[in-house]
């Protein structure tokens, strides 16, 4: 689209200042979603319509016979009304519940066991006193900070030279950080078309194409549960009691964080509104949308699941804590699997060819697209309606094939480490390729 031609449009978005239109009590702000029409024919409409991808005190009469006065005067267009919202100041006012006061009681006793932990740990010199001294413990701010920030060794060295990826793996979290407080803004973007525009850039597809993040940690999950696997079980026989118990451990370790922030989601988080976007529930933005989604399926997300739910809206982002709590379920009763078959090799390639043909197949057949890109018009919707991203990208069998590619890179990493292998002599050509070769028969 050529600059003349967008500047001949009418804005795709425009907000009036919130705060300024609600001054007085009886002060109404609306927001509605509208398609432009023409009685008759449009040259400009016509224009519009091929850049186009195909993928309550106030009445819906009101609100349009004022836009079609002013598209009408600019634009030579009139407008058809399909959603609207109104808000006043009286909505400020949020009722509180029963699941709020709750809440906040679970706030309130949690306040107390971090400063009666925090001060058992600080004045109490004897600390060795049973269970129910760990357990206050556990709430001490000092005691966890130390453990956060702690530089201490691991017992097994081999661990401790992979220590690094702990590092990657927080440089990837601050990636994904910065890409999801960009999303928000293009619910309501001032300038589409220089946002357009920057897909023509290669650098800012580094923010666009950010989900292939997403498959580091994927990868490096794989990676620890397989390599992890082979040294703890080294002199130990590895059996099936191992797949309900390492189950039921880390579903106990991220459950009870994750549960608590759905429930403050469910709650304490409409308080954050009223605003402009707050109730139009088009552009799906994160509010009552959210609060009503966590509300409603709230067990989805307990049960790790809530990635098959095409329209999940609650928590939209905890799509990979499920994903990766199905893979690790798989991988760890494939590792337990291969802990003694000599065949891992060619069991790893099958299953890998396997992963990526499930996607080949399904986005084929349903016309996807072959990776998720964040497209404005998506992103505006956070990703409620966008194919690729509820039936690939989300999913764990989307996923399948980079936990394989974890899985067989922690038995690689594995057998190198036992056969003593050395790095240096892989950083020449010639002979050093040549051993490479011969060492990489050590897997399988």
């Amino acid at each position: 689209m050529s600059t003349s031609e967008y500047e001949r449009m009418p804005p795709v978005y425009k907000l009036d200042d919130y705060d300024s239109c609600l001054q007085k009590p009886s002060d109404v702000y609306c927001l509605l979603h509208f398609t432009l029409v023409s009685d008759e024919p449009s040259e400009l409409l016509q224009m519009i319509e091929r850049y186009i991808y195909n993928k309550t005190s106030v009445s819906d009469k009101t609100l349009e016979g004022c836009l079609n006065q002013s598209f009408w005067k600019e634009y030579q267009l009139r407008t058809k009304i399909e959603h609207y919202s109104c808000s006043s100041l009286a909505d400020n006012e949020v009722e509180i519940d029963v699941a709020d006061i709750i809440t906040g009681f679970i706030v309130l006793v949690l306040i107390l066991l971090n400063i009666f932990g925090s001060l058992y740990d600080i004045y109490n010199t004897n600390k060795n006193e049973g269970m129910l001294a760990c357990f206050f413990l556990s709430f001490s701010i000092k005691r966890n900070w130390k453990m956060l920030t702690s530089t201490r060794r691991s017992l097994d060295p081999r661990l401790q030279r992979l220590k690094s990826l702990n590092g990657l793996r927080c440089i990837l979290a601050y990636g994904v950080i910065v890409v999801h407080c960009v999303i928000p803004y293009m619910v309501a973007v001032e300038n589409v078309h220089d946002y357009e525009l920057s897909y023509s850039n290669i650098w800012k597809h580094v923010f666009f194409n950010a989900s292939l993040m997403m498959q580091t940690f994927i990868v490096i999950s794989g990676f620890f549960l397989a390599y992890k696997i082979e040294i703890s079980f080294e002199n130990q026989q590895l059996n099936w009691s191992m797949v309900p118990k390492g189950i039921i451990i880390r579903y106990l370790r991220l459950t009870p964080a994750y549960a608590f922030i759905i429930l403050l989601t469910a709650t304490w988080f409409k308080f954050l509104g009223p605003a402009p976007l707050w109730e139009f529930d088009v552009f799906q933005v994160t509010g009552n949308i959210m609060v009503s989604d966590c509300r409603r399926r709230w067990w989805l997300n307990l049960l790790y699941v809530n990635n098959y739910v095409y329209d999940s809206q609650c928590l939209l982002q905890s799509w990979y804590l499920a994903a990766d709590m199905q893979l690790f379920c798989f991988g760890l009763v494939l590792c337990i699997l291969l802990k003694n078959y000599r065949l891992k090799r060619k069991i790893l390639t099958f299953l890998f060819l396997i992963g990526i043909s499930m996607v080949a197949v399904h986005t084929y057949i349903r016309d996807l697209y072959p990776i998720f890109i964040i497209w404005p018009s998506d992103g505006s919707l956070f990703f409620k309606t966008d194919p690729t991203f509820n039936e690939t990208y989300k999913m764990g069998h989307g996923n399948f094939a980079s936990y394989i590619i974890g899985i067989s890179l922690g038995y690689f990493v594995y057998k190198w480490q036992n056969k003593e292998v050395n790095m240096k002599k892989y950083s020449t050509s010639g002979e050093g390729t040549s051993v490479l070769k011969s060492d990489l028969r050590l897997f399988g």
